[in-house]
């Protein structure tokens, strides 16, 4: 059982140490798993050993830095620690005041992850937000493939353990991480132009879509469309989840894109899917920063969908916000972020527990 009390006190003790003691302190959490990035936006999750963290600390400069942590927060195994930073600049001039956003998640032995961001309502969406889920989701499942539907610079791709077979589908990907692009094959396309041209199941080796992320064009009858096609990839086993189904407010849930924060009407998927589809199992789980849907129970074998597609295109299109605001909670199934509810909805890993590693046998 991770201790992450103890874990929490050897990150506080880092930081504290970091200006008096150089590395040493703070490498004890850093090596070997994280990467530390100069620009606080993206994921990296190659592994580094000691002098390569070593080396790494000393080419960004961060001997010369002073690090102030502030109040920590813990959410059970995950920690956000706001650093008010000083930065020197590297012509002599006036040093930069700024504060980041540390983001650590904690194991058996230690921190296995730094982020950093320049908000922290951007760290607290990765600490207990979708893409914790996900994390969370590929750790408990364990599946033997992952397909993605709008990728994006491939944070969420980023979760994905090694020994999943993985694809990506995205017309325009931002992807700056070479280990995601390294681990995942990424299709340049939009979604049905890859259903069109592509046998999903050859492009997994043979294999069916074990764990699907639907995050693509924020509009209804493209979520929909990607359900249906990855579903025919599917066994009655697999597992589908959906971006942006639980808006916050109205703004956020038009079609036409009036604020940054933008589901879109994803979010009629799921009364779509529960009332054309009522052998399927779908919940909307209520999760920062717009909702997940969850999708299980599939049949790959079912063609209601496709025998009645343009009829309930222009039935869900036409509802608007008002519809659902009237009973939000009862129309999108409603779903407690808790992962105790949502673990009773998913079915056995997909592959084995790794073996734990021990001391070597006498």
């Amino acid at each position: 059982m991770t201790d992450n009390k103890a874990n929490v006190a050897l990150l506080r003790d880092a930081y504290h140490s970091f200006n008096d003691e150089g590395v040493r302190a703070f490498e004890r959490v850093l090596a070997p798993e994280v990467e530390l990035l100069e620009r606080p936006r993206d994921v990296r999750h190659r592994r580094r050993d000691r002098e390569d963290t070593l080396a790494r600390l000393e080419e960004l400069g961060w001997q010369t830095w002073r690090i102030e942590p502030l109040e920590f927060e813990v959410f059970d195994d995950r920690v956000l620690v706001p650093v008010a930073e000083t930065v020197p600049a590297p012509d002599g001039g006036a040093p930069t005041e700024r504060t980041r956003i540390h983001y650590w998640k904690l194991g058996p032995e230690g921190a296995s992850r730094l982020e950093v961001f320049r908000k922290r309502a951007a760290a607290v969406n990765a600490a207990v937000g979708y893409f914790a889920l996900l994390e969370r989701l590929h750790e408990r499942l364990r599946p033997r493939t992952y397909v993605e539907i709008g990728v994006h610079m491939g944070r969420s791709l980023g979760r994905v353990p090694p020994g999943t077979v993985s694809i990506g589908i995205d017309p325009e990907p931002k992807v700056v991480d070479t280990a995601v692009e390294e681990a995942a094959r990424i299709f340049k396309v939009t979604s049905d132009d890859f259903f069109r041209d592509y046998d999903l199941r050859s492009e997994l080796g043979g294999m069916p879509v074990d764990f699907a992320f639907i995050d693509g064009m924020h509009l209804f009858e493209f979520a929909l469309r990607d359900f249906m096609n990855l579903e025919r990839y599917c066994t009655p086993q697999s597992v589908v989840m959906l971006h942006d189904c639980y808006p916050r407010e109205r703004s956020h849930a038009e079609r036409d894109r009036q604020t940054v924060a933008w589901c879109g009407d994803v979010w009629k998927v799921v009364p779509c899917l529960r009332e054309q589809r009522p052998d399927l199992n779908v919940a909307a789980i209520d999760i920062r920063p717009e909702g997940m849907g969850i999708i299980t129970s599939l049949d790959p074998e079912s063609t209601v969908l496709w025998d009645s597609y343009d009829e309930i295109e222009a039935r869900y299109m036409a509802l608007d916000y008002d519809w659902v605001e009237e009973a939000q909670e009862e129309r999108l199934a409603r779903l407690e972020h808790d992962w105790a509810q949502i673990e009773a909805l998913l079915p056995p890993p997909f592959q084995e527990a790794p073996e734990p590693v021990g001391e070597p046998a006498a």
